[in-house]
């Protein structure tokens, strides 16, 4: 599965493959099998 969201670091465009992404821009990285999608947590 292939999808594009925005970095929730930097909002910079994304592609996720397989539910995992790593930020071009940022260095950030996700794999949402490791926890669950985030929620804002005020």
């Amino acid at each position: 599965m292939i999808e594009k969201k925005n970095c929730i670091v930097c909002n910079c465009e994304v592609i996720i493959i397989n539910c995992h992404y790593s930020c071009e821009n940022c260095g950030f990285s996700e794999n949402c099998h490791d926890k669950p999608h985030l929620i804002d947590e005020e």
